[in-house]
């Protein structure tokens, strides 16, 4: 999913960092990686993680009130707004973090007929449509340049566990084990389906992945 990010610019702006797992996936890729959380155990967290990376800084920074200093050529928030009561709000500030002609790259659960267990264990809101993505934007002052559905093979058996059979989808594919021959495998099918979506489309999926630019 991370490979989608759009190369353009030397910094990038990670909102709601978590692990901090992009920065690993697009080392090389940017000057600096800002990365950023409203916890100050997962600030603690990243700052020891990456202590050794120049090319990585660490700060706070609250997602529903993301007023901050400094502009980035690419600003990531990935499945953040979820989780925030007013999405909106967030969007239009972090828009006021985009450099001239910077790319906003924006990941979201999608489908609320989808809404489970894990949904709810995990504090989301809501999950979106694609409509409801470019509304929400465009209101926010973004140009949408990409929309897309991605993850299309976890649909169904999303929705037969999260929704039917009302519990948390446990497979081998959502947890690896080395010593699991069938994990193994059913990681290594998943990881080429999904990195086929990257460059075809399909018509749904758990994710919807959004590139957008800065209009007003």
């Amino acid at each position: 999913l991370f490979s989608m990010v759009p190369l353009t610019g030397n910094t990038l702006l990670d909102v709601g960092s978590g692990n901090g797992v992009i920065a690993n996936v697009l080392a090389g890729r940017f000057k600096n990686i800002t990365l950023t959380d409203n916890s100050m155990v997962l600030i603690d967290n990243l700052a020891k993680r990456f202590s050794a990376r120049s090319d990585v800084s660490v700060k706070y920074l609250d997602a529903e009130n993301p007023d901050s200093t400094g502009r980035y050529d690419i600003i990531t928030i990935c499945d953040v707004i979820e989780h925030i009561e007013d999405d909106a709000r967030c969007l239009k500030g972090v828009g006021g973090l985009l450099a001239d002609r910077g790319k906003l790259f924006v990941t979201v659960p999608a489908f609320m007929f989808l809404y489970g267990i894990r949904d709810e264990r995990f504090g989301h809101k809501r999950r979106y449509s694609k409509n409801q993505l470019r509304v929400l934007l465009k209101e926010a002052g973004f140009s949408i340049e990409k929309i897309k559905y991605w993850n299309f093979i976890g649909v169904v058996p999303y929705f037969i566990s999260e929704r039917m059979l009302k519990k948390p989808l446990m497979a081998p594919a959502r947890f690896y084990q080395k010593d699991d021959k069938f994990s193994f495998i059913m990681n290594k099918i998943l990881f080429l389906w999904l990195k086929l979506e990257t460059y075809v489309p399909v018509p749904c999926g758990l994710t919807i992945m959004v590139i957008a630019s800065r209009t007003k």
